[in-house]
C-alpha cells in the first residue's frame, strides 16, 4: 500500500521481528515528502487502520512489492538494505562488540562470520 503523512508528525510502520530485533521499518514523513510503498502486510493491523480512518494516512496506490511470506532464513542474509544504526543493533544482540570505528561492510562481515559458524 503506497501510504502519504497527512499529519503534522512523523509515522513509523515497524516491520515484523527477526530473532527479536525490528530489522526494518517505514518512515512517512509529513508535508511535501514523498510517499511510501509499505508491505500490505504491515498495514493489516489495529494501529494503520486507525490513521488511515482519522485521516492522518492516505492511501494514494495499492504495493507495487509484491505480498510475500518471508521466514527468518530468507532474511537472515539481506543486511545490505540496512542502516548502520539497525546493523550495530541487530550485531549487538547477536552478542558481537561492535566498534564505533567500524564500516556498515564491517558490521555485515562480522555477522556473516558468525552466522557461518
Amino acid at each position: 500500500m503506497i501510504l502519504k503523512n497527512n499529519a503534522k508528525r512523523l509515522i513509523t510502520i515497524n516491520g515484523a521481528l527477526v530473532e527479536g530485533q525490528r530489522v526494518t521499518s517505514y518512515q512517512i514523513r509529513p508535508g511535501n515528502n514523498p510517499s511510501v510503498d509499505v508491505p500490505d502486510e504491515l498495514c493489516d493491523n489495529e494501529f494503520v487502520k486507525a490513521l488511515l480512518d482519522d485521516g492522518s494516512l492516505i492511501k494514494v496506490g495499492e504495493s507495487a512489492k509484491p505480498v510475500v511470506e518471508t521466514t527468518e532464513t530468507e532474511t537472515t542474509g539481506d543486511y545490505d538494505a540496512m542502516n548502520k544504526t539497525d546493523l550495530t543493533a541487530f550485531a549487538e544482540a547477536q552478542g558481537i562488540e561492535v566498534k564505533s570505528a567500524w564500516s556498515k561492510a564491517e558490521i555485515i562481515a562480522e555477522i556473516e562470520k558468525l552466522e557461518a559458524e
